[in-house]
């Protein structure tokens, strides 16, 4: 993770150290394919000794002109996540990665009470998400990067 350039007033009750991926079998990877299942692992470490609860934890994605890709957090997916631990991995899986081919900027949050309260933790552009062409479609083919980003899971019939 980068030097942290601070945008918002931030408790640093819960510090995120590093940000990795893995495949759904625990191994550890740098890259990713379009189509894969992987979890998005965040390494923290926790400032204070008492428990932290209900912490809103959000992942986003922009391209490199920094246009929104996606959002997901945990008050969305309807998990409750309660920082016990001094420190450990917060893991977010995704299934069948939506993205065509590039390079993409992942960005983080943690907020107090479930995304109400002020940040915890947060970082833009936190890490460089490199995404290569992968088995999206059962053929392998994939648009040219010029007509989009976003990979749309669908098939075609006639009647």
């Amino acid at each position: 993770i980068p030097k942290r350039k601070r945008m918002v007033k931030i408790s640093c009750a819960i510090q995120i150290q590093d940000i990795y991926f893995e495949t759904t079998s625990g191994t550890r990877i740098s890259t990713l394919l379009s189509g894969q299942d992987f979890y998005v692992c965040m390494k923290y470490k926790k400032k204070i000794a008492e428990p932290i609860a209900n912490v809103n934890v959000s992942i986003s994605m922009t391209n490199n002109d920094h246009a929104p890709l996606f959002l997901i957090h945990s008050r969305m997916t309807g998990d409750t996540m309660d920082f016990v631990n001094n420190e450990g991995v917060v893991k977010c899986q995704f299934r069948r990665l939506p993205l065509n081919q590039g390079v993409y900027n992942l960005s983080f949050s943690l907020m107090e009470n479930n995304g109400q309260g002020g940040y915890i933790d947060q970082l833009e552009d936190a890490i460089k998400v490199n995404v290569e062409q992968g088995g999206f479609y059962k053929t392998g083919e994939l648009a040219p990067i010029n007509f989009g980003q976003i990979i749309i899971d669908g098939n075609f019939t006639m009647f």
